[in-house]
């Protein structure tokens, strides 16, 4: 328990590995999948991909703390993956009826093999997973009815000098949605529920084990061909596997409405505005003026596709288009247990003859933290206590990844990736552990890290 403070502010603020499912064409189905085999009303999607690679700083260190010495290490990542599904509307007889059924379901590998530094990284290995399923009945009838799911294991070790827990978690979703759908889509409405859920591996973490309700609707009133209205509503009721004292029970609201859409065959606009708040409530806490989240939230979004987009409202796929755009929203954090959220991004990504495809994102991202609360019962304080104050950081994302297709279904690529969290906060470890405070038990959050990886992958 004693580095678990610092490491869950870092999860809160985004000072977080790299995840392992960064693969940046996990991202976009069309660069998943190719054009698969069919057997009888089924498509299969097989495909594998092998790379090698250089991480300088595994643990997300800063590097003015001697106490916490950066890390960094070469690895292998492969990443086998398999998506099962209906027939897609290519292979689909136009004539025919609508299938009474559609499903998907599919899930990917992402198992790094460290090469150097295993006695400093006390581990050979870290494996990640994703899977995800869907089931609809009675697809493009006046009702629908979907079932969903997406599990993800992400793994990510501690920041803190004891390497032998970390912050790996299991995070699952199921959801159900019914949906009226008038005048083939004129008018569509949906009102669902989902049971969402967080379990971490390691015994240090598992008191933050947590789970929601939720309830969500949205709307869409396409008012021409390529363009619609639309509306989105959440409420979720959030709590914890355990009883431990300090921790906010919640109840996020959500509710957005706008326009999406194409202004020209090229030009497509995502434009939302309304309102989010927290409401968090405490059992255990010392500060009767705690920071909760009330207030706008919203993205405006313009998108460029290169050669036009050709598809119903939000355009068709980003494969081929540029895009800039800001967001406001919140997160549930875990000690820092509220975070306002402002991006700006930029993206884009083409495929040039067919063969060559190159995707770049950049993001930053400015944290507005709540107070960080000191949940055990310890010599370092009372559960529920307040550990610092509120406090602000940002965070700069970058990714540039691309692929030279030598067939449909090999290719060769590379990624490069870098981050930075940019924050003042100095995290003191005896808050929590007890003892006297000195140099070697702080922590700053800042870091800079970079990952680069060349693989080559075949995809079905």
């Amino acid at each position: 328990m004693k580095y678990l403070l610092s490491s869950l502010i870092a999860l809160t603020v985004g000072a977080v590995s790299i995840p392992a499912n960064a693969q940046m064409w996990l991202k976009d189905r069309q660069a998943t999948q190719g054009s698969g085999f069919r057997w009888g009303d089924i498509e299969l999607h097989p495909g594998i991909g092998a790379e090698f690679g250089y991480d300088s700083n595994y643990f997300a260190r800063p590097n003015n703390a001697a106490a916490y010495p950066i890390v960094d290490t070469m690895k292998l990542r492969f990443t086998p993956q398999l998506y099962i599904s209906t027939l897609s509307p290519q292979r689909k007889d136009a004539t025919a009826s609508p299938p009474s059924i559609t499903f998907s379901l599919g899930g990917t590998l992402m198992w790094s093999e460290f090469l150097t530094n295993r006695a400093l990284l006390g581990r050979d290995r870290e494996i990640g997973a994703s899977a995800d399923g869907n089931i609809t009945f009675a697809p493009g009838r006046p009702w629908s009815f979907a079932i969903n799911d997406r599990l993800t294991r992400t793994a990510q070790p501690s920041i803190g000098n004891d390497v032998t827990y970390g912050l790996d978690r299991w995070d699952n979703r199921a959801s159900g949605e019914l949906t009226y759908n008038r005048n083939g889509g004129l008018l569509t409405w949906g009102l669902g529920y989902a049971f969402a859920n967080t379990s971490f591996s390691s015994s240090q973490a598992q008191q933050l084990d947590n789970y929601h309700h939720e309830i969500f609707t949205q709307g869409k009133w396409r008012f021409f061909p390529r363009t619609a209205l639309i509306f989105r509503g959440s409420i979720w009721v959030q709590n914890w596997m355990t009883s431990s004292p300090g921790l906010p029970v919640s109840t996020p609201v959500r509710l957005l409405t706008g326009l999406s859409g194409l202004l020209t065959d090229r030009l497509a606009v995502t434009a939302l505005v309304g309102w989010g708040a927290g409401f968090y409530r405490f059992d255990a806490k010392t500060d009767a003026n705690a920071k909760d989240f009330d207030s706008i939230i919203g993205q405006l979004e313009l998108r460029y596709f290169l050669s036009g987009a050709g598809g119903t409202e939000g355009g068709a796929s980003a494969s081929s288009s540029v895009a800039v755009g800001v967001s406001r929203d919140f997160q549930n954090g875990l000690m820092s247990y509220v975070a306002g959220v402002t991006k700006a991004y930029v993206s884009g990504s083409a495929m040039i003859a067919q063969r060559f495809y190159v995707g770049a994102d950049v993001a930053y991202l400015y944290y507005e933290n709540s107070e960080v609360l000191i949940q055990n019962t310890g010599t370092g304080g009372v559960a529920g206590q307040k550990a610092y104050d509120p406090f602000n950081n940002s965070r700069l994302d970058a990714t540039l990844f691309a692929e030279y297709r030598i067939t449909d279904w090999l290719g060769f690529n590379g990624t490069l990736q870098y981050s930075q969290v940019f924050a003042d906060q100095i995290i003191d470890s005896s808050l929590i552990g007890g003892g006297t405070a000195s140099p070697t038990s702080s922590l700053s959050l800042a870091y800079q890290r970079v990952s680069a990886l060349v693989g080559v992958r075949a995809f079905f």
